[in-house]
Order: C-alpha cells, then structure tokens, then sequence
C-alpha cells in the first residue's frame, strides 16, 4: 500500500504542478512567472508530500503497536498510550 500512496502523491504532484504551469500559460513576465510557479509548486508539492507521509507513518505505528496489544489511542490528550 505504501508504493501506491508513494505513487499516487508523486503523480498528482508533477500532474499539479504542470497544470498550474500550463494555467499560467499567457505570462506576463515571460520567463519569471513561469519560475515563480514551478518553485512555488515544487514547494507546496513536497510540504503536502511530507504531511502525507507523516500520517501514513503514523497510522502504521499504530496500527503495529494496537494489534500486538502495547498501545491505545487516548482520545482525550491525542496520543498514544503504552500499555506495560
């Protein structure tokens, strides 16, 4: 699952990125727009990228932890408890 979501968020990232590229397409300042917007693109690509795996990496903690018994999720405080 994990090389899907890698592949999934990398392709919609360079599909993102070229679109905003290409909706841009009439540049006002010629070369530099087009710049602006793949640096910011690149940018917000690889921010959305880390939250994305940092919530996959997460759950799989999780996940791991919950079914061998050692954690619970407090709903109160948000986080995990090891249970000893």
């Amino acid at each position: 699952m994990r090389k899907t979501a890698k592949a999934c968020v990398i392709a919609l990232g360079i599909i993102s990125i070229a679109y905003n590229t290409y909706k841009m397409a009439p540049w006002e300042n010629g070369w530099a727009d087009f710049i602006g917007v793949v640096i910011v693109g690149t940018i917000l690509y690889f921010a959305f990228v880390a939250a994305v795996f940092g919530i996959l990496s997460w759950a799989e903690t999780f996940a791991r932890r919950n079914r061998m018994g050692e954690a619970r999720f407090d709903s109160k405080t948000g986080k995990l408890i090891k249970d000893e």
